[in-house]
């Protein structure tokens, strides 16, 4: 981001002096730079390659500043930038939350980012863009943009998206958003000094709150609590032998990385799955992978699996918000605030040891709070898999969920198929009732189909609506 800021500087410095020979090199040499940076810097799906949204904001607010000052004296402008910081802006619209604040992933605060947004949408005439930013221009805008531009931006139409989920597909990232509901998924490079060991984490947002966060950042000082808010125990992500993925050497350099993995995303029908691994625990032959599936009635099914050989434990941590409470209860977590009830359980064919620890959480720089960490822990010989159910409910409209495994039969053979073969679990909430199938290989062998407690299909990834009499086929989420 340096590079940006100090040639964003020399730009707006060859403005504002004398018209020269001289202002003119400045001009053109601090464009060229602009140019090259932002095509070395921002990925095709418009993520800054640092993988935080504050400094991926500082960015496009430095090249926003390049865009206009480039319309208003008639500049010719290298077409990279202009496309470039269009993407860049259409990108922080999608990890966007509902209340308007950027999520708090690797090196980030919560900062209302609706200005980068709002501006975005004037300067390109996105009425999508003008959907996620304010509805009229705000003080800072109209100092930029002008008077003039407050009428403008009126005028421009708002278009709300249909889809429920965004995928910024090279950096990585993934958003499930419908209505008030938000969930962001990471399965993508670390993004170097800013990015944190937070590989599979999620967040989750509803009815005006966070309920699973991302710690925060804290300090750039180089002593314990940066590591605390960067290692991979401070997000919601898994871990083997208590052992970090990524291993911080000090507040910028890592000693151990870890590539992602199997990145997918879709959305078919009522649902949308989530999926990706990587390679941080290789070195003792384990590969987690993780999938995660929503499903109506505010009901998320997140699936881990452990893909290895060898005795390990294997842990889950989820980060409560710091705003409700927390209590832990027959092997089911709740989280309670004035606006949620949210519910949390965990299945695993060897049991599940659970408890909560308490953790603390950062907004803003050198400011933290006191929250609550959800730590399941499994131990296994070789594979190893953990079935995690999030069922969402308003406060004070609270309607208990239930999750179970059953078994997994071959249609062919007339065997049960194992688990690190494939598996199955149904979930039932109110007028909902669903089975949900997840293989973790391949297990179709000569030619197959399964039968998980008469739900016949085949796929990696099957929802079946038991509510709605669905037994045969299903809908396919993964092949």
């Amino acid at each position: 981001n340096w590079g940006v800021l100090e040639n964003h500087g020399l730009f707006l410095a060859s403005l504002a002096l004398p018209k020269s020979e001289q202002s003119e090199i400045y001009r053109k040499e601090a464009l060229r730079r602009l140019a090259l940076e932002i095509q070395i810097q921002v990925y095709d799906d418009g993520v800054q390659w640092e993988q935080s949204p504050m400094y991926h904001n500082e960015v496009a607010h430095d090249y926003l500043d390049v865009v206009l000052m480039s319309k208003r004296l008639y500049l010719p402008l290298d077409d990279v930038i202009i496309e470039k910081t269009h993407q860049m802006c259409r990108a922080a619209m999608a990890w966007q939350k509902p209340d308007g604040t950027e999520p708090t992933m690797g090196d980030s605060d919560r900062i209302d980012q609706r200005d980068i947004i709002t501006k975005g949408a004037y300067l390109f005439g996105d009425g999508q863009l003008k959907a996620f930013g304010y509805p009229q221009l705000d003080f800072d805008c109209v100092w930029d943009l002008g008077f003039a531009a407050i009428e403008e931006y009126q005028r421009l139409p708002s278009i709300r998206f249909s889809k429920r989920l965004m995928t910024l597909k090279e950096s990585g990232n993934a958003i499930v958003r419908d209505q008030d509901f938000y969930l962001r998924f990471h399965c993508g490079t670390l993004g170097a000094g800013h990015g944190h060991s937070d590989k599979l984490h999620f967040d989750l947002f509803a009815h005006g709150e966070d309920l699973l966060v991302d710690a925060g950042r804290y300090t750039y000082v180089p002593k314990s609590e940066r590591y605390e808010f960067k290692d991979s125990t401070a997000h919601n992500t898994t871990t083997v032998d208590r052992k970090n993925f990524t291993v911080c050497k000090d507040s910028w350099e890592c000693s151990k990385l870890s590539a992602p993995l199997g990145f997918h995303t879709v959305e078919k029908h009522a649902y949308t799955a989530l999926q990706g691994s990587h390679q941080g625990y290789l070195d003792v032959g384990i590969l987690p992978k993780r999938t995660i599936v929503t499903l109506p009635g505010s009901l998320i099914l997140v699936c881990d699996a452990f893909l290895g050989v060898g005795q390990h434990t294997y842990q889950s941590y989820l980060h409560f918000n710091d705003e409700g409470k927390v209590k832990l209860t027959d092997g089911e977590a709740f989280y309670r605030s004035t606006k949620n009830e949210m519910q949390v359980q965990l299945v695993s064919s060897g049991g599940v040891t659970q408890f909560i620890k308490p953790t603390r959480m950062s907004r803003h720089y050198n400011q933290l709070s006191d929250n609550k960490t959800l730590v399941s822990e499994i131990e296994a010989e070789g594979f190893a898999s953990l079935f995690t159910l999030i069922s969402l409910n308003k406060a004070e409209h609270f309607e208990p969920a239930t999750i179970a495994k059953v078994r997994v039969l071959s249609n062919f053979k007339k065997i049960r198929f194992p688990d690190h073969w494939i598996e199955a679990v149904e979930i039932k909430k109110g007028a909902y009732a669903y089975t949900v199938v997840i293989a973790h290989q391949e297990w179709a062998t000569p030619t197959d189909t399964f039968n998980a407690e008469g739900c016949t299909g085949f796929g990696s990834v099957v929802v079946f609506d038991r509510a709605k009499g669905e037994r045969e086929i299903g809908t396919r989420l993964f092949s």
